[in-house]
């Protein structure tokens, strides 16, 4: 009588094991980059939030961002990084940045991010 083989051998488990060895290091790059995106993101909502209806400039603008990104621990970016163009009776704040983080020896990772928000202000 033949036994049959059931399961995986040492080297399948060996395969299984390096693709989910360089799965669970990607994930430790890429985790603290889409977590500053996301405080990035937080504070441009939080800007928003501040002055949508309230009279403001690009100065005031600018001065609210820094302090959000300050309190946020935001690195990546300045306040003067984020582009705010006037348009009708308010303001678009974008965010527009691409973010490099090595992988293995000379393979990293680029993420592209793009996050704007609109923010319309009353002219007292």
């Amino acid at each position: 009588m033949r036994d049959e083989q059931r399961g995986l051998t040492l080297i399948s488990w060996m395969v299984v094991l390096a693709v989910a060895f360089l799965f669970g290091v990607a994930a430790l790059r890429l985790i603290p980059v889409y977590l500053e995106y996301l405080k990035i993101s937080s504070s441009l909502t939080d800007v928003q939030h501040a002055f949508n209806g309230q009279p403001a400039t690009v100065t005031d603008l600018r001065k609210s961002l820094a302090k959000h990104f300050d309190t946020g621990y935001v690195h990546i970016l300045k306040a003067n990084d984020i582009k705010i163009e006037r348009q009708g009776a308010g303001y678009v704040m974008r965010a527009q940045y691409d973010h490099r983080t090595p992988f293995i020896a000379n393979v990293g990772f680029i993420v592209a991010f793009d996050k704007s928000v609109q923010i319309s202000t009353s002219t007292q």
